[in-house]
């Protein structure tokens, strides 16, 4: 198979992931025509950190093939851009080519590739493997190509280990073979080539879109306020990110919040537990010196006036007695507001971008989405929805860009 067909294989993985409530990241490993290593990555319900999904598909692929003789060069496929650790792992096993979908916003190890110099080349683990590709693809090209999931009762069930070696026809389906709209190019600071290849051709651009994230987008990074807020409580500095971000009980009120099956006041109480605080305003407390980004702002605005519809796609953290969105003054910025706890679903749930959309009354190809965390992009490429990742300044700059929107002085 080509190795752009693999990352189709991938993607399906990944939409199985998504399902399940991870991130849509998937992979698989192939020997010859046979898939010996399938995964997705499983952090949320694993509650750890080296579950990346080609880590694991590798794993089951060494533990099927162990120090056997291959049969074939072994090629690992996955929708995003693996990382350092993973590109070691790739070394260790024996992976002879690598193709991806995604260029990796933060930790992908592409770049290693150009400036490896081991000190032993001759030895098998420290060569690099000799193919290492981007294909950033349209899903719903993708979709057409991949099995649908029932022909997976052949023996290929997801996340069993004990599942047998599965055929690639088990996959596959030749007779729907399509011609697919790949694009090759490397894209600093965005996620998707459509968007990309749209500006680099020039001309006039159809977006009529805008869809932006709130936290981290709208607002300055939330980092360093809400650090510096746990210091003003006594509190070490990483006791927030610890308390909702590490702690399973944290973890699961927090998303219960997003979804409005918990309300402020409730969850403020109940975390004020978890961090040894008052309760009262907790939320409001602990971002009373986040504000807005100008240059968002700025974007926003700049958007409205050239025609384009803009909407507000946001996981929220309650808005009483704490409005987030009315505090930091970007609530009428937006022409859409496309809420977790109003819709209850959150990103990345495919069914969120969907109700945006709808919203908008627009395409997904219409669409840009920009977001800080590359997870919730995922989702939304796969729709076809071109994504921009936030990713500190030059961001607005990069999304006028794109819409060809002239630069304000207040986008640096």
């Amino acid at each position: 198979m080509r190795p752009e067909e693999l990352v189709g294989l991938a993607i399906e993985v990944a939409e199985e992931g998504m399902a399940a409530g991870e991130v849509p990241i998937g992979a698989v490993v192939v020997m010859g025509e046979d898939i010996v290593g399938h995964a997705y990555t499983r952090d949320r319900s694993a509650g750890r950190r080296l579950v990346h999904a080609d880590l694991l598909a590798m794993d089951e692929a060494d533990r099927r093939l162990g120090w056997s003789k291959r049969s074939a060069p072994v090629v690992l496929a996955v929708n995003l851009e693996p990382c350092l650790m993973c590109l070691g792992t790739a070394m260790a096993l024996g992976v002879e080519e690598i193709s991806y979908g995604l260029e990796s916003p933060a930790d992908g190890a592409a770049g290693i590739v150009a400036v490896w110099r081991p000190a032993r080349p001759d030895m098998p683990f420290s060569r690099i493997p000799r193919s290492w590709e981007a294909f950033a693809a349209r899903s719903a090209v993708i979709s057409s190509r991949v099995t649908p999931r029932p022909r997976r009762s052949r023996g290929f069930a997801p996340g069993r280990a004990s599942s047998p070696i599965c055929p690639i026809e088990h996959y596959v389906q030749p007779e729907r073979s399509v011609a697919l709209g790949w694009n090759r190019r490397r894209l600093p600071g965005t996620v998707t080539s459509e968007a990309y290849s749209r500006t680099t051709q020039g001309g006039a651009l159809p977006y009529r879109g805008l869809i932006l994230d709130f936290a981290g987008v709208m607002t300055i990074p939330l980092m360093a306020p809400i650090r510096d807020w746990c210091v003003s409580q006594g509190l070490p500095v990483d006791a927030w990110a610890n308390a909702l971000g590490g702690h399973p009980v944290g973890r699961s009120l927090y998303g219960e919040l997003e979804l409005g099956r918990m309300t402020q006041a409730e969850w403020n109480a109940a975390t004020a537990m978890l961090l040894g605080v008052e309760p009262d305003n907790l939320m409001g407390r602990a971002h009373a010196e986040v504000c807005a980004e100008p240059s968002m702002v700025a974007l926003a605005r700049r958007a409205r006036e050239a025609g384009i519809r803009v909407a507000l796609l946001s996981n929220s953290y309650g808005r009483d007695p704490y409005d987030p969105y009315t505090a930091t003054g970007v609530w009428d910025l937006f022409d859409h507001h496309v809420i977790s706890e109003t819709e209850g679903i959150a990103k990345p749930d495919p069914r969120i971008y969907e109700v945006a959309l709808e919203r908008m009354g627009l395409t997904a190809g219409e669409c840009v989405f920009v977001d800080d965390t590359a997870a919730n992009l995922l989702p939304a490429q796969m729709l076809g929805i071109s994504t921009v990742l936030a990713d500190g300044p030059g961001t607005a700059r990069r999304v006028a860009a794109l819409l060809s929107l002239p630069h304000p002085s207040s986008m640096p």
